[in-house]
């Protein structure tokens, strides 16, 4: 896959608009526009600005590697339900902190249910 086309791809999964990647990198909406178009190519510093803001490697973002090896849920978001993929891609949009505090909750929550289902 295209470094244009994996862009596309990964803002609409993120429900990003061009405006809303272009404001977060610091460029012009034409100018991240050229870049989904394959008109022009993003810089090295924009490569990594764009893989810290989807979470992925910069491999990835260029279509050196098909699957991004750095997401710590190795997770095929396809066979998910819609509920399980709005969740997912909220955490993935959360700070390191949130995050945190999400797997708090939820391994809480994990414990809770254990105990009553051995009661």
């Amino acid at each position: 896959m295209k470094t244009a086309d994996r862009l596309k791809e990964l803002r609409k999964s993120y429900y990003y608009k061009q405006k809303d990647i272009s404001a977060l990198i610091g460029i012009s909406p034409s100018g991240y526009a050229n870049w989904e178009q394959g008109i022009s190519d993003p810089n090295i510093e924009n490569l990594i600005k764009l893989s810290n803001i989807y979470k992925v490697s910069v491999d990835y973002l260029l279509g050196i590697e098909n699957f991004d090896y750095t997401s710590p849920n190795i997770i095929n978001e396809e066979s998910l339900p819609n509920n399980e993929i709005r969740i997912l891609q909220g955490y993935r949009n959360l700070d390191k902190s949130m995050q945190k505090l999400v797997e708090y909750y939820i391994q809480n929550l994990i414990e809770i249910e254990k105990e009553r289902k051995s009661n």
